[in-house]
């Protein structure tokens, strides 16, 4: 995790000392960076332990990885999530997320992943 941190921001959620989840936020300039692009944030990797399912902890972290994105000053946040992790899919709608398939890919074969986008400030040109 320190190689990863180095590169990138790592947020937790705990209960007490008991991990329930993480995830990685990658700001523009991170060689963790594979969706996004100029002024681009970009969620990596949101894990939450499965007996802390339902928890809010998912929710926890994405929320807090906008809010950084936000505070950061970047234009948009992307991630990229499996076809079947519906309820994660869920979550990042809930914050304004949105399907962008033009950003699909496929890392493995036979593993494609989508893509979702949230706009943080509109070009007002």
């Amino acid at each position: 995790m320190a190689h990863r941190a180095a590169r990138a921001t790592v947020l937790v959620a705990v209960d007490g000392e008991r991990l329930l989840g993480g995830v990685t936020i990658a700001f523009p300039g991170s060689p963790l960076m594979e969706l996004g692009g100029d002024g681009d944030a970009e969620i990596r990797m949101l894990a939450v332990d499965p007996d802390a399912h339902g928890r809010g902890a998912g929710s926890a972290l994405a929320a807090a990885c906008v809010e950084r994105a936000k505070a950061a000053g970047t234009k948009r946040i992307v991630l990229c999530s499996q076809q079947e992790m519906t309820t994660a899919h869920r979550i990042y709608r809930r914050l304004g997320f949105e399907r962008e398939p033009a950003l699909d890919w496929e890392p493995l074969p036979g593993v494609m992943l989508w893509a979702f986008a949230l706009r943080l400030y509109r070009n007002e040109s």
